[in-house]
């Protein structure tokens, strides 16, 4: 009785019992595609922001330092502590201490802004990769009406390994921020 052929009468009810599941589950991917990619985008354009925020004021301020470095000596006196000298002829050497001070917190804060793009484009690819996982998936009108396969398992192994890589690369620019707070909080 099991191998006699299924009648097209209890193939439709089937149909009509799994197409909502069906339809369910390509809402589910899509929403969940759409609130991924929304959360992790503000979050990585919010560190984005900040730590670029935080090299164009510092830019702003080595500039007017600079600016108003009218003893000639400055330039010579950051040179002269990038070798490793240590000249002591006033203000210059306080100034190009404050200069090299600066620069320094500015690096925390560029390496922040270069996480917070990978991290975006590490964004893009892993909710790239996840989309793909959900259209390899098997989708059948009997129960259970979606199922894994080998290659939808794989890429979405590979898609949790990328989300791991985008979360790592947003707490390091978030980390890169605080490295640069710090830095500028010592300055002074």
């Amino acid at each position: 009785m099991a191998d006699e052929p299924l009648s097209l009468e209890i193939i439709e009810k089937r149909r009509a019992w799994a197409q909502p599941v069906l339809d369910a589950h390509k809402a589910r991917t899509a929403n969940m595609e759409k609130a991924a990619i929304e959360c992790g985008n503000l979050a990585l354009k919010a560190l984005l922001l900040v730590n670029g925020g935080a090299c164009v004021a510092l830019l702003g301020f080595l500039s007017s330092t600079f600016n108003a470095a009218t003893d000639p000596t400055v330039p010579q006196t950051i040179l002269a502590r990038l070798a490793g000298i240590v000249l002591d002829n006033g203000v210059a050497a306080e100034r190009a201490r404050l200069i090299m001070d600066v620069t320094g917190a500015l690096s925390w804060f560029a390496w922040g802004t270069a996480a917070a793009v990978s991290g975006s484009a590490l964004a893009y690819l892993t909710n790239s990769v996840y989309s793909r996982a959900l259209t390899f998936q098997q989708t059948k009108y009997d129960w259970p009406y979606v199922e894994q396969t080998p290659k939808s398992e794989r890429e979405w192994a590979r898609a949790a390994m990328l989300n791991w890589v985008a979360v790592a690369t947003g707490v390091a620019a978030l980390c890169c921020f605080a490295g640069g707070i710090l830095s500028v909080q010592h300055i002074y």
